[in-house]
């Protein structure tokens, strides 16, 4: 059987022990838009990202995209990747997860009713993240709106993409950890980043509250809530000048 494209850009990361998410970072190509490369889910990818991709990796297009030809005949000396020489610890994909992506304006159909993760998990972009050992379901949002940064170094920014893991309902009746946790909440509200400041569990209040000194706290009812995720990690950040 012919080798796909993806199979000969995953034999290109290996061998040069990359990560995709270094490869991501270098070329400026999305981690998704990756991801969909790797596991052959774009069989015709981007002609500017396929150029860019052969140009890293001083490989010739054709062969990236065919599997045809010499595999070291790219013969532009100035290609912007040509002398880059980086020092990087093997990782391999073992490492690594793929994740369902919930973008900002899919969460916007969410809230509206007529966008139920469940029922279109399978139309959703995935991004891979590094592994997490932990058992359960994850899932990657897009932050918009800044109630969260307060200028910090702990600052939650507009455009970050957060992984996140959801809370078993059997969970909510405790007193959530709230001083340890950054929660996502999903409700009739909306769905919002927050740190949970109070939690009575006789009237299943939660008061959420933002870093920015801009927002005022609020209280939201669990009974209102649909899902309930806290904030494990970063795993996207533009940058900021």
């Amino acid at each position: 059987m012919e080798a796909s494209i993806g199979q000969r850009l995953r034999t290109l990361i290996e061998e040069k022990g990359y990560t995709p998410y270094f490869v991501s970072q270098k070329t400026g190509i999305s981690e998704s838009t990756l991801s969909r490369i790797l596991n052959n889910a774009s069989k015709k990818p981007n002609i500017k990202n396929s150029e860019v991709l052969a140009q890293f990796f001083n490989v010739s297009l054709e062969w990236l995209l065919n599997g045809t030809g010499d595999v070291n005949s790219f013969e532009s000396s100035a290609a912007p990747f040509a002398n880059h020489r980086v020092t990087v610890r093997q990782v391999t994909f073992d490492n690594y997860m793929e994740v369902k992506y919930l973008p900002v304006i899919a969460q916007a159909g969410y809230l509206n009713g007529y966008y139920d993760i469940k029922e279109h998990i399978d139309e959703l972009d995935t991004m891979l993240v590094p592994k997490e050992f932990e058992k359960g379901n994850y899932l990657v949002v897009e932050i918009a709106g800044d109630s969260m940064n307060d200028g910090t170094t702990r600052a939650i920014c507009d455009g970050d993409r957060l992984l996140i893991k959801e809370l078993d309902k059997t969970f909510w009746k405790d007193k959530l950890h709230f001083r340890q946790n950054l929660f996502v909440i999903m409700s009739n509200e909306g769905i919002v980043c927050k740190q949970i400041i109070e939690h009575n569990t006789e009237t299943h209040e939660i008061r959420c509250h933002s870093w920015n000194e801009n927002y005022p706290d609020y209280t939201i009812n669990l009974n209102d809530v649909y899902k309930l995720f806290y904030v494990k990690k970063i795993v996207e950040r533009r940058i900021r000048f």
